[in-house]
């Protein structure tokens, strides 16, 4: 699931550019693919272009980020994440202000969140906030499109070190992912 500097502060946008596709949807995912300032993701169906001073992440960055070994992220995604249960894809950070954007996968069977609906899903989400951070505080749940698909949102703000962190989670089911 995703951290408190997944989603950008409640003013600032990110950029996205949508993409038309007619192939059938990846069933497996696989890592995305970052060309110059642009990320990519075929199973996601995702694209998104970084404002110009924020800077990607790089594998070993973010498997410290996630706790895990560098060497992880030489396998493939879904092994990955049948070892692991949940995977960033890709994080991008504005460093002067921390504001930063993460793509999260994660298999819902080992993670044992399989057959929970997007709304079931942010409900166990949210319990799970509240247990780890009992002053978190939620917004009322909504739905977005991101590249022409729906995703189930969940604002959120906490504190976290002295700082206030706002954060929206966009949750959207593809499979047992």
């Amino acid at each position: 699931a995703p951290t408190e500097d997944t989603v950008p502060a409640e003013d600032t946008e990110p950029t996205e550019a949508a993409t038309e596709k007619e192939e059938k949807p990846l069933e497996k995912p696989v890592r995305g693919s970052i060309s110059g300032n642009t990320y990519t993701n075929d199973f996601a169906s995702l694209t998104f272009t970084k404002p110009k001073n924020w800077k990607y992440q790089s594998d070993a960055n973010i498997a410290l980020y996630m706790g895990v070994a560098d060497e992880m992220y030489d396998l493939d995604c879904e092994s990955f994440l049948q070892i692991s249960g949940t995977m960033y894809d890709m994080m991008v950070m504005d460093e002067t202000t921390g504001t930063s954007v993460s793509i999260t996968f994660e298999n819902l069977e080992t993670t044992n969140n399989v057959g929970l609906s997007e709304s079931d899903y942010l409900h166990a989400l949210k319990r799970q906030l509240t247990v780890n951070d009992p002053s978190c505080k939620f917004g009322s749940r909504g739905q977005a499109y991101l590249s022409g698909n729906q995703y189930a949102t969940l604002p959120v703000t906490l504190e976290y070190k002295g700082m206030v962190v706002r954060q929206t989670y966009y949750v959207r089911a593809q499979g047992k992912y």
